[in-house]
């Protein structure tokens, strides 16, 4: 387990590690903003 104290570390630890047609599973509490994650990820 990976635990990340932020939503932008997160974005960066996944960037850093995704390779083409990996899928990820994005789960959350909509007042957890994981939406900003998404986004973050969609930019490259």
């Amino acid at each position: 387990m990976i635990h990340f104290n932020d939503k932008d570390t997160l974005a960066d630890w996944l960037k850093n590690r995704l390779q083409p047609d990996d899928l990820v599973l994005v789960k959350g509490s909509r007042g957890m903003r994981m939406e900003q994650v998404v986004q973050a990820l969609e930019k490259g």
